[in-house]
């Protein structure tokens, strides 16, 4: 029997386990897009709210090595010692406002992810450093703290694209199913697609981000806008430091594009969702109808921001919602009102096409009127306002008819009068003397 005088045992879990715990759940262009999250947010510390123009991201990869390097400004020293390289945010870590980090994961987990040696390399103005952990190694070294080895280097030391401040982030020897990825096509065509998805905003605001030399592009979603149909949109202070505003409306025909989209601090959280996450087929409160092609025009947009992005409602890995967050719930019950209509008014299009030739279709007119204007982007819509849709008032003829009976004798008389040879012409002739005589017609 062993005996001991120590008060606690130890409960640390091992490195290799939470290595692998971390990296289980993530996929791999998951992993790359957390490390996109870092370079724009070191281009939050550096700009705020300005233009991103001149921001560049560059991502390289093959069965050899994966390099991200970006000029976003540099890693500042406190950030490096006390926080970025941490598993976890401290608590009283500060961060970035308005950015997305939040968990203090996302960092780490790529690195561990991606390869079995990664070299982190940055520098700002005054503070510059290399940190090189090879995998094995360090998984072997019983270290309870857990260091990472720091070389610092004079600032202007280290090179970025052509600046002298920025961050590099080199994985060597990427893991087999890694490299096996990085020789597709496939899956660099995704990943850029994910990452323009992802990064819309930052794209929209002048970032530069090339992926195996691609340089991504900006889509901005837009909704139909017209006199007739325009989106509904609202705008709420959930509290002093944290605001939701929904856009609701409909826009062109893609089953690919249709659904909810989600955005934390401008990130993408849910692209196009079409499911009970975000309202479909919900039955409480609001009935609503599962997701089907018949609703491919349908676009919703929720845009949560705050300044402390770990209030935002999303996992770890930022590819979905938490559902239990007070943040979502709320946002939540603003989305399946604000479905409603937009639904019944998709149900009612949908029902017009088998109206009869010849009927009265004003849906489909009023959205092909709408498609012949300029279209509204969500994020620039303003309200509030409810969905609206204005049917199109019946065209009001320039003519009428005029039907009234007299005696024979006296229209023959009036036709005698007149020199017209119809009952119909007399009664014209009469009316237009009668105007012409009685009636202001200058006016």
């Amino acid at each position: 029997m062993v005996s001991t005088n120590r008060d606690y045992v130890d409960a640390s879990p091992t490195k290799n386990f939470f290595v692998e715990m971390i990296t289980k759940d993530v996929d791999l262009d998951a992993a790359i897009r957390d490390l996109v999250d870092n370079s724009m947010d070191g281009a939050i510390r550096l700009r705020g709210t300005e233009s991103f123009d001149d921001i560049a991201v560059r991502i390289t990869y093959d069965v050899h090595n994966f390099v991200i390097t970006d000029n976003c400004g540099g890693i500042p020293d406190g950030e490096v010692y006390e926080h970025a390289f941490r598993f976890g945010r401290p608590p009283g870590a500060e961060p970035v406002p308005h950015s997305v980090g939040s968990y203090g994961v996302g960092l780490k987990r790529s690195l561990f992810k991606i390869g079995s040696e990664f070299t982190v390399e940055s520098a700002t103005d005054t503070f510059a450093f290399r940190i090189t952990v090879v995998v094995s190694e360090w998984l072997a070294d019983p270290d309870p703290q857990w260091h990472f080895p720091i070389e610092r280097l004079a600032p202007g030391d280290l090179d970025f694209d052509g600046s002298s401040v920025g961050t590099r982030v080199r994985i060597r020897d990427p893991y087999g199913p890694v490299a096996r990825s990085f020789q597709s096509d496939h899956f660099t065509n995704a990943l850029r697609s994910s990452i323009e998805r992802v990064h819309q905003d930052a794209l929209e605001r002048g970032a530069d981000i090339e992926v195996q030399g691609y340089a991504l592009s900006f889509y901005e979603p837009q909704l139909l806008h017209s006199t007739r149909i325009s989106p509904a949109v609202r705008t709420l202070t959930l509290d002093e430091d944290l605001s939701l505003k929904l856009v609701v409306g409909v826009g062109d025909s893609d089953p690919r594009r249709a659904g909810w989209y989600v955005y934390g601090n401008g990130r993408l959280i849910l692209d196009a969702n079409q499911d009970d996450l975000t309202g479909w087929g919900q039955v409480e409160h609001v009935d609503l109808p599962r997701y089907h092609n018949q609703f491919s025009m349908f676009r919703g947009f929720a845009y949560i921001t705050s300044s402390n992005p770990a209030r935002l409602p999303w996992n770890t890995t930022k590819t979905s919602v938490d559902q239990s967050s007070d943040v979502y719930q709320a946002a939540f019950g603003h989305m399946v009102s604000m479905m409603r209509p937009v639904i019944d008014f998709l149900n009612h299009y949908d029902a017009e096409r088998d109206l009869e030739d010849g009927a009265p279709r004003p849906r489909t007119a009023a959205i092909d009127q709408a498609r012949a204007q300029p279209r509204v982007s969500p994020k620039t819509a303003s309200g509030p306002r409810d969905f609206t849709f204005i049917e199109a008032r019946p065209a009001i003829p320039s003519t009428i008819t005029i039907q009234y009976v007299r005696p024979r004798f006296q229209v023959s008389a009036v036709q005698l009068a007149l020199g017209v040879r119809s009952a119909k012409a007399a009664g014209q002739a009469t009316f237009d003397l009668f105007y012409e005589e009685e009636c202001d017609v200058s006016s």
